[in-house]
């Protein structure tokens, strides 16, 4: 029988963008190799490993501040497996048939794997396009200069001893290819899939009452309030029948102080149950216009059975959905055509469960399954 080891550099569990994506794919995993993998993760995710499922968990240890700063500054790693799986590869590569490595940043691990079990089949599944996901993200030119050597010695590593490189969507297989030239194996846009939840639907808004939207995420961060800002001031004070409400993690003073001059707009810091949010809104807005990878913000909308609009910046991976369930914009006039053809859709019986049903259909965890077992028997 096949049998794997995975090693993922996010943690397992948590409601973070990176820990959705990688305890999906790990559920994705497991089930393609029928509970026959070996789990490397932060000692942190182990009760969740073992609560889906790992029998085999191998714990890693937080490194020391001077392994920290030793790698960073050598280009080599930005996390804590590099000194934990080379000192013990040999060890953790016992019987496995494949290796996967899930994170763009594990992927100086490739080489190492075919330098010791060559017949190995290595798969890397990556969440972004590194060096575009960091472009949008805020630190000195000192900073950058070593980001880019680390960036370079993991994911441009992976990606041409992979034997089989996975991303999201297939924007992210071209901005590789664009940043590291084709790679040696395989480039394929995987896709996202996730263990879908049943809900409960509430009922959509009436006719004569204004739409209600949301919008939600962490709002601490520039890549979560900058969107949500611009959509504030520029797109909202010129919709007529609107209410927003904005849900998130310590919102910016930036977005604080947008929020407060419209009585329409109701900014909540902290929910203490987010799914609440949802519940009593009509469609679920993306403003965020960069970045890199597949958004999961998008999915707190579909999961909870309502349509998107999405900035067309965050809009990769979601492409083959209907326009009344997935719809993207890129500034007013945009944004006002897809909201008069979800505003005609949102009260009709039934859209929520439609939405619901093409979610179900397109990321459901068998559907990853199915993909990922056809790419390993290729």
């Amino acid at each position: 029988m096949k049998k794997a080891l995975f090693i993922t550099m996010h943690p397992l569990g948590l409601q973070t963008g990176g820990s959705i994506a990688s305890s999906n794919f790990l559920k994705v995993v497991l089930k393609a190799f029928e509970g026959q993998v070996r789990v490397v993760a932060s000692q942190e995710s182990a009760a969740y490993a073992i609560k889906i499922g790992c029998k085999d968990f191998i714990p890693v240890s937080s490194r020391s501040l001077a392994q920290k700063v030793s790698c960073f500054l050598r280009g080599i790693c930005s996390d804590r497996f590099s000194p934990h799986v080379d000192d013990h590869f040999e060890r953790l590569l016992d019987d496995a048939s494949h290796v996967v490595l899930d994170g763009s940043m594990l992927g100086r691990f490739a080489p190492v794997v075919k330098a010791i079990a060559p017949d190995v089949h290595i798969s890397q599944l990556h969440h972004n396009c590194e060096r575009k996901y960091y472009a949008d993200t805020d630190m000195s030119w000192w900073l950058r200069f070593f980001m880019g050597r680390v960036i370079d010695n993991n994911q441009g590593v992976g990606w041409h001893a992979a034997d089989l490189n996975l991303t999201f969507t297939e924007q992210d297989v071209t901005d590789l290819t664009v940043v590291y030239g084709r790679p040696d194996g395989k480039a394929v846009a995987y896709g996202y899939y996730e263990e879908c939840q049943t809900c409960d639907i509430v009922s959509a808004s009436k006719p004569e009452e204004p739409v209600r939207l949301v919008i939600t995420g962490n709002m601490s961060v520039k890549k979560g309030y900058e969107g949500a800002v611009w959509f504030v001031e520029e797109i909202l004070p010129r919709l007529k029948d609107v209410s927003l409400t904005i849900a998130g993690r310590n919102p910016h003073q930036h977005l604080v102080d947008a929020s407060a001059k419209y009585p329409n707009v109701e900014l909540i810091a902290n929910p203490p149950d987010m799914l609440a949010m949802l519940k009593d809104a009509d469609i679920f807005v993306n403003p965020s216009s960069n970045g890199s990878g597949i958004k999961v913000r998008n999915f707190d909308g579909l999961r909870n059975g309502l349509p998107v609009i999405c900035h067309a910046g965050n809009a990769h991976g979601f492409e083959q959905l209907p326009k009344e369930v997935f719809a993207s914009f890129v500034d007013l006039t945009t944004f006002k055509e897809c909201l008069t053809d979800m505003r005609e859709l949102i009260g009709a019986t039934g859209t929520r469960d439609k939405v619901l049903f093409i979610y179900q259909l397109n990321y459901g965890l068998e559907a990853g399954v199915k993909r990922l077992s056809a790419y390993l028997s290729n």
